[in-house]
């Protein structure tokens, strides 16, 4: 492999990294809710378990815990409007279906499958605190590092969880309140620029060390 080839590869892989960051830029900085800012919301609590990934259905035959957990949490909140994407309830929603019922939510539940791991959240996590609903999290997952529990709500149990969403629909200015602080924090430190700001630092192309998150 001469040097022209590894010159080409090289500014060929720059001039990518410039456009996902301009496409980063214009998609997720421009394009977001603030459900916070919203008083008629019709519902209160946004849920999706995605095992159909780009399927349009959830997988036959197949089965995840956290069903046995929302079946559960949807029968212990009469009084809660939800709408969730599970086994049992609502089939999956995917594109501009699927922030519909995202950006007509107060309160969305961001619960990974499988063990929980320290500071692990699936992309769910940017798609409810980035839409500014007020975000409930195990607390296993210790993201009490980067948010407080007035802007994250981080439960213990299931329990606990039921009674923090029942406390928030009575509440709504603090649910509201909460929501935006997290939105803001979210903008701020994980937006598009500072994720690939982290990429090239790494790359060692720009001089750049500290990350609110790290």
């Amino acid at each position: 492999m001469n040097f022209q080839y590894i010159l080409i590869l090289f500014i060929s892989f720059i001039l990518l990294l410039i456009l996902v960051y301009q496409i980063c830029k214009m998609y997720f900085d421009n394009k977001n809710n603030k459900n916070f800012s919203n008083n008629n919301l019709p519902y209160d609590l946004f849920f999706s378990l995605s095992h159909g990934q780009h399927r349009g259905v959830l997988k036959s035959g197949k089965t995840d815990e956290r069903d046995n957990f929302i079946n559960s949490l949807h029968s212990s909140l009469h009084q809660i409007k939800k709408y969730f994407i599970s086994s049992n309830f609502n089939s999956p929603k995917w594109g501009s279906d699927f922030f519909h019922y995202l950006s007509n939510s107060r309160m969305g539940l961001n619960m990974s499958r499988g063990q929980y791991q320290k500071l692990y959240s699936s992309d769910r996590i940017a798609s409810l605190i980035g839409n500014g609903l007020l975000t409930f999290m195990d607390q296993k997952t210790n993201y009490n590092k980067f948010f407080t529990n007035k802007e994250i709500i981080f439960y213990k149990n299931k329990n606990d969880l039921i009674n923090k969403i029942i406390f928030f629909k009575k509440n709504d200015h603090l649910a509201k309140k909460y929501a935006k602080s997290a939105h803001q924090k979210y903008h701020k430190y994980f937006n598009s620029k500072e994720v690939c700001s982290y990429i090239l630092s790494k790359c060692n192309l720009i001089k750049r060390k500290k990350f609110y998150w790290i």
